[in-house]
């Protein structure tokens, strides 16, 4: 449920593929699924004890889709960052060797942070920018840091 609520807290699912809110039912189905997926990476973000966002890696052959959400309480500290080298630690150590992301081009706060580390711009279809990031090192989280 947590989940759900951060995807609309604020409005943030207007920045989705998807902009229209979802019933917590079809989430929910959705949300079981997606746990059964061996090919689907969600690691939750923890502070100070609680969960406060995530970020999920759908996995291809060499390359990852990567979603990140944050809870509404928490946007703004930094969360962002840790979280996507953690997601660029995780995907080394699955063997991925590219991280794929599409982000709203109004999104402005996502652009700057994926920007900042280190992803590439390489396409815009209609009100989606898409950049990646290719994962060079397999070693220690720091080796991911841009």
């Amino acid at each position: 449920r947590r989940i759900w609520e951060w995807r609309h807290a604020g409005g943030a699912h207007l920045y989705n593929r998807n902009p229209k809110a979802i019933p917590y039912d079809e989430h929910y189905g959705w949300f079981t699924r997606a746990l059964e997926n061996p090919d689907v990476h969600f690691l939750t973000l923890i502070k100070a004890g609680y969960p406060v966002g995530y970020v999920r890696l759908d996995q291809g052959n060499k390359t990852a889709a990567v979603s990140l959400c944050i809870s509404g309480l928490e946007r703004g500290n930094g969360l962002g960052s840790a979280a996507l080298r953690i997601a660029q630690h995780t995907a080394g150590q699955l063997g991925i060797d590219l991280l794929q992301v599409e982000v709203h081009s109004e999104n402005e706060c996502s652009l700057r942070l994926f920007r900042s580390m280190g992803y590439e711009e390489i396409a815009s279809e209609g009100s989606f920018k898409r950049l990646q990031l290719k994962i060079t090192a397999r070693g220690d989280i720091n080796d991911h840091q841009t």
